[in-house]
């Protein structure tokens, strides 16, 4: 015999907090309201194939054009040669 849930099982009164395993509500921004921006990810990463790559420069690959390109080790990347920030997504 199976276990059936109707609907008026699951809701809750007007009110009353919903049970801890459901899920949340979606977050709704009302007009001219700024969202908070997300977290910003790098979108760089180091190559674990560092074979080829002169002495001095790494290997990078940028996840925004999903290119490979190298840079210097001793100075920060700016962009890729793509025009990407480390920051964009």
């Amino acid at each position: 015999m199976e276990a059936t849930t109707s609907e008026a099982d699951c809701s809750t009164a007007e009110g009353q907090d919903p049970p801890e395993d459901s899920e949340s509500e979606p977050t709704y921004v009302s007009a001219g309201q700024e969202m908070a921006e997300p977290a910003a990810t790098p979108s760089f990463r180091r190559v674990p194939n560092q074979k080829g790559v002169d002495e001095g420069q790494v290997r990078l690959y940028c996840e925004s054009c999903q290119k490979s390109f190298t840079a210097l080790t001793d100075q920060p990347v700016d962009t890729c040669p793509e025009g990407h920030y480390p920051s964009e997504g």
